[in-house]
């Protein structure tokens, strides 16, 4: 099995000041993590993908340990490796 993991993040900071000098400021981090395992049996090989993310900073993934992605990811791809046509 062949797994791959990817980790993205990145935080846009937006600021708008009006003619009358009122600032106004947001923060939008976006935060996606990525496992994709590839299970091959012969000629047949299959992929199984899982992660998580959006518009959220790496607190959200406190509680989501990697390795629960990385089980669900190789779980698909040994299913679809014993699935039928």
């Amino acid at each position: 099995m062949n797994t791959a993991i990817n980790l993205s993040n990145e935080l846009r900071s937006i600021a708008i000041v009006n003619s009358e000098g009122v600032l106004a400021e947001d923060h939008q981090p976006l935060t996606r993590f990525t496992v994709s395992c590839i299970a091959v049996d012969g000629s047949n090989q299959q992929v199984g993908l899982d992660g998580g993310g959006g518009r959220v900073d790496l607190s959200f993934f406190q509680d989501k340990p990697a390795a629960g992605f990385a089980r669900e990811a190789a779980r698909q791809a040994l299913v679809q490796l014993e699935a039928r046509e």
